[in-house]
């Protein structure tokens, strides 16, 4: 009897033991959650009541954005993206009437401290082979984050990047021509794929910017086998 007294109360004095281990590791997992918030940096906004990018002009359907950031280089970039918008609109008017059919939207992504803008255009009424604006910002300090920065965060050198980026574009341009390509001429073809494919068109300082999925897109020139030489399409690069 004695004995199953004494495993009784060792197996209590176990159990307690084991509690307040675990206790502790949670309690220090809480400070570090608390610190680590603490010693995140804050946002400032002029609006709390607004997104950090949100619609400041609207006409006939046609939006402009403003970064609702309280930085100086911000309130400059910000005239930057109303003055884009309002000469894009100019430019679907005729008679004074703003034309339908048209694309004048945007779009935003948030990957750390990182805010891309991704401005889209079409005009109804001429024909425009660059279709995209894009803006990376620092929603921390309001700097332009750089292309190269955004390499350096993802961990991917240029050269890997570049070969990448070739790959990409090219399988692109074989999968939205494989339909047509036996029914132009191959030297077409060739010619237009090699363009599309080529240093120069794979530039490093092409429009960059981080999508919701955190994956590196290019806004990338691709050469036609229509009547326009060329037209701008996203390439997803890197995951």
């Amino acid at each position: 009897m004695r004995k199953k007294k004494f495993y009784v109360i060792t197996i209590v004095m176990v159990l307690m033991v084991l509690t307040t281990l675990t206790g502790c590791g949670k309690k220090k997992e809480n400070e570090a959650d608390i610190q680590q918030e603490e010693n995140k940096p804050e946002v400032s906004l002029i609006n709390e009541d607004k997104n950090i990018v949100y619609t400041v002009k609207e006409k006939s359907g046609y939006k402009i954005p403003k970064i609702n950031l309280t930085y100086d280089n911000v309130k400059v970039l910000n005239k930057e993206l109303l003055a884009y918008g309002e000469q894009r609109i100019e430019e679907m008017t005729n008679d004074g009437k703003i034309a339908e059919g048209g694309v004048l939207s945007y779009k935003y992504y948030e990957n750390d401290n990182i805010i891309s803008i991704v401005y889209e255009y079409e005009s109804p009424i001429t024909e425009n082979s660059d279709k995209y604006k894009v803006w990376n910002i620092d929603k921390y300090t309001g700097e332009v984050i750089t292309n190269d920065q955004i390499l350096n965060k993802k961990a991917i050198n240029l050269e890997e990047f570049k070969e990448l980026y070739k790959e990409k574009i090219g399988l692109y341009f074989e999968e939205v021509y494989k339909e047509t390509k036996d029914s132009v001429e191959e030297t077409l073809y060739k010619e237009q794929y090699e363009k599309t494919i080529a240093d120069e068109n794979i530039d490093i300082n092409n429009l960059m910017y981080l999508n919701e999925n955190n994956e590196i897109c290019m806004v990338s020139k691709v050469h036609s086998l229509t009547e326009a030489d060329y037209y701008e399409h996203i390439i997803v690069v890197k995951k």
